[in-house]
């Protein structure tokens, strides 16, 4: 691959590192939330919404993660 190319790559790089950053400190606000309710609340339907979200959210930064190391390696 030229230098060209691998330049438009990181291009790309740069701001997938910010989307992960933003949706690290959105999942920390919605943790802190979520472990501010009680423990009736977390078992409720909303709170296993909430569970839930949290666990899609991770999986996503862990995605967006994996993605990143790959276009690194190129």
């Amino acid at each position: 691959m030229n230098k060209a190319r691998r330049n438009e790559i990181q291009k790309i790089i740069d701001p997938l590192s910010n989307i992960i950053n933003d949706l690290r400190d959105i999942m920390d606000a919605e943790q802190d939330a979520y472990d501010s309710y009680s423990e009736f609340f977390r078992n409720s339907e909303r709170g296993e919404e909430m569970e839930n979200a949290l666990d899609a959210i991770e999986e996503a930064i862990d995605d967006l993660e994996n993605a990143q190391e790959r276009l690194e390696d190129v």
